[in-house]
């Protein structure tokens, strides 16, 4: 997967001004970056252009180009992007779905939403168990973890 994006610029709605002004960032397939900075400095609107929430989902004004693997986050669909970006905020309660009464079940909620059938759902939650080594907590409650 490749990120661009020249000139993204992003203002909440109703916001006299912008969260990000004129970011310029491009990462290649298997680069890692760290973002840090202090409160507000706009790292979570950062993840949220990135991912396509913003502005489709948090409201607001979008400018520049923002680009995953070479399509405007813009043109995807939201099922497209999110099986090409996520986001995962700092407060691990943001997480979870409110949904499912077990780890398994939580693991299943994405694949679920991309509308694959029952066998590739159980496929994929087992193998991410297994990719983390928490097999072991997939009957337990997520929000008692």
């Amino acid at each position: 997967m490749s990120l661009a994006l020249l000139g993204a610029r992003y203002r909440y709605a109703g916001a006299a001004r912008w969260a990000l002004a004129g970011v310029d960032l491009e990462l290649e397939q298997g680069e890692v970056v760290g973002v840090v900075g202090a409160s507000e400095a706009g790292k979570s609107t950062l993840g949220l252009v990135v991912a396509g929430l913003a502005p489709v989902v948090i409201h607001g004004r979008l400018e520049g180009s923002v680009t995953i693997d070479g399509r405007a986050t813009a043109e995807l669909a939201p099922h497209e992007l999110a099986t090409r970006c996520a986001i995962l905020f700092q407060d691990p309660r943001a997480q979870l779905s409110g949904t499912a009464r077990t780890v398994w079940e939580e693991v299943a909620f994405g694949p679920r939403n991309l509308g694959l059938d029952v066998a590739a759902i159980a496929a994929r939650v087992e193998r991410c168990l297994a990719a983390v080594g928490i097999e072991d907590l997939a009957a337990r409650a997520p929000a008692r973890l």
